[in-house]
């Protein structure tokens, strides 16, 4: 155990921090960007998420032990949406 031990602290001292990884090559985004290459910015904030979910359902309560709850829903119900 001691000979395992001594022989995983070199690998310890190789450890560096980064704010990022790259898998292949250096990394596209320095510590401190602003907004991704694919968005805007300036886009309009605001409008209405619409999601769709085929199914049934019986139940409202999430507490409930008997009964199918919404599809799609998932924490929506327990948590509440701001």
């Amino acid at each position: 155990m001691i000979l395992g031990l001594a022989v995983s602290l070199p690998s310890f001292a190789a450890i560096t921090q980064s704010h990022g990884y790259a898998q292949f090559g250096t990394l596209k985004y320095p510590a401190n960007f602003q907004h991704f290459d694919w968005t805007n910015p300036d886009a309009p904030k605001g409008g209405t998420l619409r999601l769709m979910a085929s199914g049934s359902f019986d139940t409202l309560n999430p507490y409930t032990l008997k009964g199918t709850s919404p599809t799609g829903t998932g924490d929506f119900l327990q948590y509440g949406v701001n």
